[in-house]
């Protein structure tokens, strides 16, 4: 009886009917989704974009998928009043694409009411993990193993069909075991014709209720409150849309292609308030940023899940580092050609804006900018996922975090020219050695030294660096207890149309945002 949920969720997900069948209604509702942020800071659609770079016939869902869980574990869980307002306005948009499933208004609240009950549920059983590895992941890998070929967007209908689910190394698995467990727990009576058959298939002891060693919950047991996510939005009712969706049933069209780049085109220009310092660059590099947020050159980036985050007023600089960055590592680096791709359409975009900067007199040319990303992106990008073992937490928002206790709490208002210069002088006053002298500190300055451009610079830096952390600092041995986590491989991008022309309207702040960290990601 019991499949891999994940599994089965994600085939009812992906066959369901293409966006581009429904009715206007229907499709706003879908994208209105990424636009709410109530909604968005607990299901993580933005981060969804990656699943677009996977319409090739032979490439795996997985890796997006793991990126996707990654973030939604990592954000608070929706509380029932967001459940509530999606599913209301997702059923009132898409009313008539329902009624030939037997929709109709009267039985609305009881869908809701489902919803909220199996809500908190689901939630645990995809955040399980096996150690480091998401469950779902580890299940879909084992279904790939059994079914001898890649998982795709194409071929998911398929692979549930033939695929022999239930052999044990898919379904009998510690994963399926501790969700199994959850179920139990949570609702035994969906599970109760279960045990004869599992015992049967498993062995007695996999309906026994023990944790299996290894097996962690990861979902963030916070809860979001609905309104301090909102940026001037709107909670969950918009002005020039009929709907909005989440939910069980409307995630599904969201994984399809045709409308991974709407959603993603709508985070980035509707997440971010209008309020920011990036609202001096002229139109053209505003659009060349969108477009950099939807394109699928730029999926490696992870950038709608940065996006997303960017959106919640009430999440400092190190918590939106810090989802943005897990699945940022956890998926694999991105390719010279995609590196060319986001820094060329950024430089063109914004040519204007970086000649009033005078760059080109450093000799920071268009050539030269695109030459720094796509040499020292490899190395920026270890740096940037850079773990402290002990603390199990990445360098990077632990070190932010330190930084707040000294210049005060950051938000993303406070990312100002003013703001910013403040701190540096309130740095500069402080004892600082607790935030340059870390493990994580050395360990970045172990990997940047040798390959810095201007070897000049770092034998004149060694003296204060020595005179500050000790001459240990600078010996060029690995720090024990700091490791790299950055995923290996390649994440594979493919080339197609994104929708982003079509968000010229709308506030461009976010995707702005968005596409000027991955900028400095890449140089």
């Amino acid at each position: 009886m019991i499949r891999p949920i994940a599994f089965a969720a994600l085939v009812t997900y992906v066959s369901a009917q293409s966006v581009t069948s429904l009715s206007s209604g229907c499709q706003t509702a879908i994208t209105s989704v990424a636009a709410n942020p109530d909604a968005a800071a607990c299901l993580s659609p933005g981060s969804l974009v990656a699943l677009a770079a996977t319409s090739s016939s032979s490439t795996s869902i997985i890796t997006p998928i793991n990126t996707w869980l990654t973030s939604l574990c990592a954000a608070p869980a929706c509380s029932s009043a967001t459940i509530a307002a999606v599913v209301q306005n997702v059923t009132t948009g898409c009313a008539t694409d329902l009624a030939p499933l037997g929709f109709t208004a009267s039985i609305a609240p009881s869908i809701t009411a489902i919803i909220q009950q199996y809500y908190p549920t689901v939630r645990k059983v995809i955040c399980l993990k096996d150690g480091d590895t998401n469950c779902i992941t580890q299940t879909l890998t084992n279904v790939e193993k059994v079914h001898g070929s890649p998982i795709t967007l194409e071929n998911l209908s398929q692979v549930a069909a033939t695929t022999n689910l239930t052999d044990p190394t898919v379904s009998c698995t510690n994963c399926v075991k501790g969700a199994y467990n959850i179920l139990k727990t949570d609702l035994p009576s969906l599970v109760s014709d279960a045990d004869t058959e599992l015992q049967a298939q498993c062995g007695a002891s996999f309906t026994d209720g023990q944790t299996p060693a290894g097996i962690l919950q990861s979902a963030n047991a916070a809860t979001a409150v609905p309104g301090q996510n909102n940026n001037n939005s709107g909670a969950l009712g918009f002005a020039s849309t009929r709907g909005v969706v989440a939910g069980l049933g409307a995630s599904a069209i969201m994984l399809r292609q045709s409308s991974i780049f709407i959603t993603a085109a709508i985070v980035g220009a509707s997440a971010v308030a209008a309020t920011s310092v990036l609202n001096s660059v002229s139109s053209s590099c505003k659009n060349a940023l969108q477009a950099v947020l939807v394109s699928p050159q730029a999926a490696c980036l992870n950038l709608g899940t940065l996006a997303s985050n960017a959106a919640a007023t009430n999440k400092s600089v190190p918590d939106i580092a810090n989802i943005w960055l897990n699945g940022l590592c956890a998926s694999g680096s991105c390719s010279n050609s995609s590196i060319t791709a986001v820094v060329q359409s950024v430089t063109t975009g914004c040519s204007d804006d970086l000649n009033k900067l005078d760059l080109a007199h450093f000799g920071l040319t268009s050539n030269a900018i695109l030459d720094y990303a796509l040499q020292f992106y490899p190395t920026v990008r270890r740096i940037a996922c850079l773990k402290d073992d002990g603390a199990n937490e990445l360098c990077l928002p632990q070190t932010l975090t330190a930084l707040e206790s000294i210049v005060g709490k950051l938000g993303k208002d406070d990312l100002d020219l003013t703001t910013l210069l403040s701190a540096a002088q309130t740095l500069a006053n402080s004892d600082f050695k607790n935030i340059a002298c870390t493990a994580c500190i050395k360990q970045a300055y172990t990997i940047a030294a040798p390959v810095f451009p201007f070897q000049d610079l770092v034998n004149e830096a060694q003296k204060p660096i020595t005179d500050t952390c000790g001459a240990s600092f600078v010996d060029g041995r690995n720090v024990t207890g700091v490791s790299e986590t950055a995923s290996s491989g390649e994440f594979s991008a493919v080339n197609l149309k994104s929708g982003a022309k079509s968000f010229k309207n709308m506030g461009m702040a976010g995707a702005a945002l968005a596409s000027l960290s991955a900028f400095v990601l890449l140089l």
